[in-house]
């Protein structure tokens, strides 16, 4: 399997494996993790879930603004 890489100088992600996620996954990671936080802001896994929005948010970004 080959590994994921990001776009020269784009930021290091913890989870790299978004540089390879089509946008409409993308957009459904944000969704689905954004509706889990909105319904448990106090769980455990809260902070996951924000990186997992910030980090697709910035990939999302990166390639509007590099047109990848």
């Amino acid at each position: 399997m080959d590994t994921p890489r990001r776009p020269r100088g784009g930021p290091h992600l913890e989870n790299n494996r978004y540089w390879t996620l089509s946008e409409s996954e993308l957009r459904f990671v944000i969704q689905d993790a954004g509706e889990a936080l909105r319904l448990n802001p106090t769980a455990e896994p809260a902070d996951k879930w924000a990186d997992q929005i910030n980090d697709a948010c910035t990939v999302l970004k990166i390639r509007e603004e590099r047109r990848i």
